[in-house]
């Protein structure tokens, strides 16, 4: 039997806003150590006896998902582009899909992007302790055993706990406070991690019986997918057509409800150190902290401030008198929250969207295959940006309809295409590109080229571009 680990690594992560944005969620950050949680949790598989991860993710994030499996060396992986955000029940589909494509005898270990293990060699365990369960068609999830009644997460009954594994009797959605309280103190209840295992062809026979619109979708959209090395992008005409809905809802708390259905399942509890690392006060929990309790980052200041985390990726940050508090400045926004107001993050950042969409898709700096720019200043007829293209990289040949563009090279020596003619910039030299102008910087170098670009015109958004040609096979629309 194939083992075959599914990485859904598709998350907003609304509640680390304003450091986590929709292109640039929080799985992809390094939050601790060198590596995003996404890496780690790639390279803690590879002690796991499995075949190459299948990673599904929004297609928003093909080239930045691309550059980070570059980086630890795992371009092995098949990356599945959703061109539409549904939720983990579609997406956990799709991947059935193609795994059954490549063997009708695989087992799925489903394993969310974003959490953090602290026993690579606990962790691993339990997912092998699993796998003997799962292959004989039961469901195998994975519980932690709760430290506090806590209210956001959802909840697991067990019994009958034999050789650390537990008969699932139920699930219990996100309980009130009441409950969660009552489950805590009966000892019966894990926290679900929303890890989870069973064979390919179980899903989708649960999937067809509790969700067949899911299903019949998502075989029409992977049948009529465009691949392109390792990815895969499904047809978002049928993606469309499919529900927004997670695997819990979709089909996990029907499971034991329902008289007819055969399926065993079980519980494992995993006790190697387990966060999701989901809120301020989470990060906080998990980072190390000064002699007064504080966790900070970038240019900090403070006095009589304790038990707090506070990062600033701008200028200077200086703070008084506070306590148990997240203050998170980036270039272009700042959140102050006392950590008890954690749950209210994600509606603060959805009425903050209503108002102003960039602010939760972006910050002001912004991966591309090339490398990355970075918003310096804007105003009206006008935007500064710090242009890094890397190594071997180019932007794509392109031109614009509404603005002109002025480069000043800062470090390295760029090719530059500006009409008819190509040139070579150096350090301290400028160029002037007009309004529908062809244009493209190549950087044919091992170091870094960077570029103060500013951009004037009516009109100055990112889909004022129409390219010609592109080494990352992009359209205008992308």
């Amino acid at each position: 039997m194939i083992i075959q680990p599914v990485i859904l690594a598709g998350g907003s992560g609304t509640r680390l806003w304003p450091l986590s944005r929709d292109n640039f969620p929080k799985p992809f950050l390094n939050i601790f150590g060198s590596n995003s949680l996404f890496q780690d949790t790639l390279i803690r598989l590879k002690t796991l006896n499995g075949n190459n991860p299948i990673v599904v993710s929004n297609k928003n994030h093909k080239f930045l998902i691309q550059e980070q499996l570059n980086i630890i060396d795992r371009s092995d992986c098949s990356i599945i582009l959703e061109p539409t955000p549904k939720n983990t029940a579609p997406a956990l589909t799709l991947a059935a899909i193609k795994s059954l494509s490549v063997s009708k005898d695989s087992l799925l270990i489903c394993l969310p992007a974003d959490h953090l293990i602290e026993s690579e060699t606990d962790f691993i365990d339990s997912l092998n302790k699993g796998i003997t369960k799962a292959k004989d068609g039961s469901i195998v999830t994975f519980g932690i055993p709760p430290t506090e009644p806590k209210t956001g997460y959802g909840y697991m009954e067990c019994s009958n706990i034999k050789n650390g594994v537990s008969e699932l009797i139920q699930f219990i959605e996100k309980p009130k406070k009441k409950l969660a309280l009552d489950m805590f103190n009966s000892r019966n209840y894990l926290w679900n991690s929303g890890i989870f295992m069973m064979r390919a062809d179980t899903w989708i026979s649960l999937i067809s019986q509790y969700a067949p619109s899911i299903l019949e979708n998502c075989e029409l959209a992977m049948k009529n997918s465009d691949i392109d090395g390792v990815f895969i992008s499904p047809n978002k005409t049928y993606m469309d057509l499919c529900p927004n809905i997670s695997i819990d809802y979709a089909v996990m708390e029907k499971i034991n409800s329902d008289a007819h259905l055969k399926f065993n399942s079980w519980v494992i509890p995993i006790n190697s150190g387990w966060s999701d690392v989901g809120t301020w006060k989470e990060i906080w929990n998990q980072g190390i902290h000064d002699k007064y309790g504080n966790q900070t980052l970038g240019n900090i200041y403070t006095k009589d401030v304790t038990n707090s985390i506070l990062i600033n990726q701008s200028n200077n940050l200086a703070v008084i008198g506070l306590s148990d508090i997240a203050i998170i400045q980036t270039p272009d926004a700042t959140l102050v929250t006392p950590f008890n107001q954690d749950d209210n993050l994600k509606e603060l950042v959805t009425s903050l969207e209503s108002q102003n969409p960039k602010i939760k898709e972006d910050q002001n700096t912004v991966k591309r295959p090339w490398g990355e720019y970075k918003i310096l200043e804007e105003g009206s007829g006008f935007q500064v940006k710090k242009l890094t293209i890397n190594a071997k990289s180019s932007i794509s040949l392109q031109s614009h309809n509404k603005r002109s563009e002025h480069w000043t090279v800062i470090n390295g020596a760029p090719i530059v295409t500006n009409g008819n003619n190509k040139t070579t910039l150096m350090k301290n030299e400028s160029i002037y590109i007009p309004k529908n102008a062809k244009h493209r910087i190549e950087n044919p170098n091992d170091g870094i080229v960077e570029i103060i670009e500013v951009q004037i015109g009516d009109y100055i958004e990112e889909d004022d571009i129409i390219r010609y040609e592109d080494q990352y096979n992009r359209t205008s629309d992308d």
